[in-house]
């Protein structure tokens, strides 16, 4: 699983895999999770909420959801 989080902010799933199917990141494909993660985590609350509007992320709750506000 590949992950991005900035302190106190968002945690960004990025990629996944089951054990079984692939167990690590050939290194184009970990440079391309890398600049995604890098491109969300400069993202401010009011481009991750458009992001979310137009689909291009998804918003998985949890127990300890936290929301992204309006700005």
């Amino acid at each position: 699983m590949v992950v991005a989080h900035r302190q106190m902010g968002p945690w960004f799933f990025i990629e996944g895999y089951a054990k079984n199917e692939k167990s690590n990141l050939l290194p184009p494909e970990l440079r391309a999770c890398k600049e995604q993660g890098m491109c969300l985590l400069s993202m401010d609350a009011a481009e991750l909420k458009r992001s979310l509007d137009r689909d291009d992320v998804m918003e998985v709750g949890c127990d300890a959801q936290t929301e992204i506000a309006d700005s």
